[in-house]
Parts: C-alpha cells; structure tokens; sequence
C-alpha cells in the first residue's frame, strides 16, 4: 500500500513561493472578502465540487474583486499549473463569452470564477485551496509542504467554435484529436478489446462525485500496443500530466512509470469519426482520466482526472495524522 500512499503528490520545490503568492492574496481581501475566500478546513464544502455554471459557489468571485485582486489570484493559480495549462484554463473562461455571446444568459459570465482557501496557508500546515466555475474545477491539498492536485476538471463548450471571433477555436483539440487517431490505429482484434460500448455514456462516468471507484478493467493494456501506438498514448497521457507545474507533473510522471505505462488500461466508448459522440478513458491502479464529447451534437467535451485513494488529498491526511502524535 506505500506507493498508492505515494501516488498523488510531490514536495513541491518552491513552497516558499506558494504561500508568498498565497500571503500577497489574502492580505488584500477586505474582512467581507476574506469571510467568503477563507473556509475552514473541515468545512464540508471543501470536498465537494461542480463544474455546472452555477451563480452561488462558495468562495469569492472575481467579479467582487478588484482588477488587482484578479491579478492576484492567477498569479497563485499559475504557480501550480504549466503555461499549457494556464492558458488553456484562460481559454476555457473566454469560452464564457462566447456562450454569452451566442445565449445571452447572465449565468455565461467570464467573472464567475471563484477562489476558495480551506485553512489557513500562512500558518496551517494542512490547508487547502479551489479555484472553480463553469467547466473549471481545480482542487489542490497541501499537506506539510506535499500536495493533492485532483479532481481536477477541464471543458469545453463549444469544443469547437463555429462562428464570430473565436471561429474554429479548439481549446481541448489535442485531447480529442490524439484520442482519435489511436483508436483508429488499432487493428480490429485491438479495437474489440478497447471498444467497450457501441454508445457514449452522455457525460463522464464519475460526475462530479466527491469519491470514485475503479471502473473496472475493460478496454485494452497499453501493453498490447505497438511502437507507434505506444508513442501517441503516451503524448495524449502526458496532456493530462503536464498541465500541472513542471514540478508536479515530473514527479507524477516517475511514479506512473515506476508502476508501468504497460499496465494502463485504454478503453473508448461511442463512435470513432469526429464530429459523433465518443469517449474514452485511461485508467491505472491509482488513478483515471475521462474525456467525453456527447453533448450538444458533440461539441461540448469535459475531461476530468481523479485519484481514487488520493483526490482531496485523502491519502495525505491519513498519513499526516497516522505519523504524527495525537493524544
């Protein structure tokens, strides 16, 4: 059980830089702001999570923040992603716009994103941050300088943008696209392991659930692949990883390989043409990745990482409390 306990965190390099960015931020919320921003650690909202555009998230928004306050709060957010992933981040609250654009609905809104702190970073040594709205759900856990960074949940709608400004947009192309051209690398033996439904599932399976489960080891092992496939798993695999900070994606990166690429398992639901619904999924002992493109004619797509034993940093608690003395 000591490398699942290993699984879902590092020792980030810059710690001093985390809290520095995180003390810059909290010092320049007012009492009001610092009352919705700053949640106990044990406050049940802290392993809950939606990527729904709802208006009432717990937590501040930017939209009650000041332009420098806004500058504040990437520039924490940006510290634990890579610039791939902090753009595409960006890209997907831009999204919002276009939805607006396109509906009018006030719920379309590139200010309803929210910064939520669980703890305190200044002084906790287990504490605990969100950074949330629609179709952006980031849930990071710091527990004596090691970190918990999932669910962790990315979208895009449109997946493709058909018109105005952002016409052929595609903030999640290289998601979508990598999955489809291994699958349609695959023989038909290759294809009858991997495909395991006819038909997508309308969503990823896990939701927004606070705790998920192994799915089970239909599809196909990476172990079956050729050079080739191997090579365009392991870049669609990499997306996912390397959206977190060099640090923590490096560091996950050794311990997936540690447990063996060779033994992931690939399965895909749904059609395998663009432009129909389709759905695949990545899965380990310790951890799954979705990708689901269904909704609206497929082009609205979510993709979502979890940890079974590690999201919230469960597994990093459990060690904390099980090593230190409490009487």
């Amino acid at each position: 059980m000591l490398f699942l306990a290993l699984s879902s965190f590092t020792i980030l390099q810059k710690p001093a830089s985390i809290v520095e960015k995180a003390k810059s931020l909290i010092d320049s919320f007012n009492p009001e702001q610092k009352q919705k921003a700053m949640l106990d650690f044990s406050d049940a909202d802290r392993t809950s999570w939606t990527y729904l555009p709802a208006q009432n998230r717990r937590g501040l928004p930017y939209k009650q923040m000041s332009s420098k306050q806004k500058t504040l709060v990437n520039n924490f957010v940006k510290v634990h992603l890579s610039e791939m992933g902090y753009n595409k981040t960006q890209e997907v609250i831009a999204l919002e716009q276009v939805l607006f654009e396109l509906e009018g609905a006030s719920k379309r809104d590139t200010e309803l994103y929210f910064i939520s702190f669980f703890g305190n970073p200044l002084k906790d040594k287990v504490w605990g941050w969100s950074f949330e709205g629609h179709h952006v759900s980031l849930n990071f856990t710091i527990v004596n300088g090691k970190v918990s960074s999932s669910p962790r949940f990315l979208g895009a709608n449109p997946g493709e943008v058909k018109e105005g400004r952002k016409k052929g947009l595609r903030v999640l192309r290289s998601e979508e696209d990598l999955g489809m051209t291994l699958i349609n690398s695959m023989s038909e033996d290759q294809k009858n392991k991997a495909i395991i439904s006819d038909k997508t599932y309308g969503e990823v399976v896990t939701a927004s659930e606070s705790q998920v489960d192994h799915l089970g080891d239909k599809g196909i092992s990476v172990s079956e692949f050729n050079a080739s496939q191997r090579k365009t798993f392991e870049k669609l695999l990499d997306l996912y990883i390397f959206y977190l900070a060099d640090e923590l994606a490096n560091e996950r990166k050794k311990l997936i390989e540690k447990a063996g690429i060779e033994n992931l398992i690939f399965a895909w639901a749904g059609s395998i043409t663009t432009g129909n619904a389709h759905y695949y999924r990545i899965q380990g002992k310790e951890f799954l990745i979705e990708f689901d493109n269904s909704q609206n004619n497929a082009n609205h797509i979510h993709t979502v990482w979890r940890d079974f034993d590690g999201d919230f940093g469960r597994d990093l608690i459990k060690e904390h409390y099980k090593n230190s003395n409490h009487h």
